[in-house]
């Protein structure tokens, strides 16, 4: 009974862990751009831009759907430009030169 209950805290534990580092690390990085599918080169030249100057920054798909009356449904996916919340200041100074 000892060891069950030691393994189930462990499991706990460890769980807990990963999800705080999960939920730490998004909670790092903010949205300065985002695209549908049509402007997604501008996005990309943005983040490879960014990148070449040091920017830590990264490019994250999400997709969206939608259900229209009459059961039609549709997805949109887009693309967002995230750059690390302290390097946001060093980014915006850099797209806006």
């Amino acid at each position: 009974m000892h060891n069950e209950t030691l393994i189930f805290i462990l499991s706990v534990s460890f769980i807990g862990v990963g999800l705080w580092l999960y939920i730490s690390e998004n909670l790092q990085w903010a949205t300065i751009d985002e695209a549908t599918n049509a402007g997604a080169g501008r996005l990309q030249s943005k983040f490879f831009y960014l990148k070449s100057k040091g920017i830590r920054c990264r490019l994250k798909s999400r997709r969206q759907t939608s259900v229209a009356r009459g059961g039609f449904s549709g997805a949109v996916v887009y693309l967002e430009l995230q750059v690390f919340k302290k390097d946001l200041n060093k980014a915006y100074k850099f797209l806006t030169q």
